[in-house]
């Protein structure tokens, strides 16, 4: 398997051709039960489905199973396996634990323009346009919880003030943000928490398997201890020049050829 290779959104799912977010997409969850099989052991690898929040009808405020035709940047998710459904066809069920792949490094168009701002010789951009190509590969996916919405707070990144953030969808960041809430889980003001919502104690009943950030960035992400350290003192700091942008690119090149090796 080529961990290298562009994922295309366009992809075949049962005999129907669908437009999928490319690290939620088939081709992912092939990569994926190969390298999570053991971590994710209480969830059904096996059996993945799309699962769309229902908004009217008899089990409105629920989830469906069922493919909802027309729609661009379809995910497949994996659910925990004591998932119990609402009805007898399995179709619709409430909020659940369930995983879905996350894109680790976001390079984007909107994201390189960011970096761009920052990045003033060509061996820089050079090394940015480099990163671009790993955007959307398998080495730049893993698995995240859905529930407690990480990867909504992964894309918000640092809080820069008055209720700004950045918005980067840095993984050094999210790394930070992860990091801060191992050290004292029952902080009410973690970032972590507080943008879980309702969903909260869902959220914390799933890091519980991890007694700390290593340990989650060690099994999740399948880097060493010493990126880790450096993913950290970097993400703890706002995206405002050079030397925090460049590090950035060295930290995403070191950490696509740790988690290559370690599959």
């Amino acid at each position: 398997m080529d961990l290298t290779t562009r994922i295309e959104p366009t992809q075949e799912w049962k005999g129907t051709k669908i437009t999928f977010d490319p690290d939620s997409s088939p081709k992912a969850w092939e990569y994926y039960k190969h390298v999570y099989g053991d971590l994710c052991c209480d969830y059904d690898l096996n059996n993945i489905c799309f699962f769309e929040y229902v908004d009217k009808g008899e089990y409105k405020g629920n989830y469906t199973t069922e493919f909802s035709s027309g729609k661009s940047g379809s995910r497949l998710y994996a659910l925990k396996k004591d998932a119990f459904p609402l009805d007898e066809n399995g179709m619709y069920y409430p909020a659940c634990l369930r995983l879905s792949g996350e894109t680790d490094f976001n390079f984007n168009d909107y994201k390189i323009r960011i970096f761009k701002d920052y990045l003033r010789n060509g061996e820089d951009l050079n090394l940015l346009a480099s990163c671009s190509d790993k955007h959307h590969t398998l080495v730049n996916f893993s698995l995240m919880q859905t529930v407690g919405n990480m990867q909504a707070l992964k894309s918000k990144g640092l809080s820069i003030g008055n209720g700004r953030y950045e918005w980067a969808d840095r993984l050094d960041s999210f790394v930070y943000i992860l990091d801060q809430y191992f050290k004292d889980r029952n902080d009410g003001t973690s970032l972590l928490i507080l943008n879980a919502g309702l969903n909260a104690n869902l959220l914390k009943n799933y890091l519980s398997q991890f007694k700390d950030a290593y340990e989650y960035c060690n099994s999740v992400y399948l880097i060493d201890d010493d990126l880790i350290d450096r993913l950290l003192a970097n993400g703890s700091k706002p995206l405002s020049c050079e030397n925090v942008a460049k590090e950035y690119l060295l930290l995403a090149n070191e950490f696509w050829k740790q988690k290559a090796s370690a599959w």
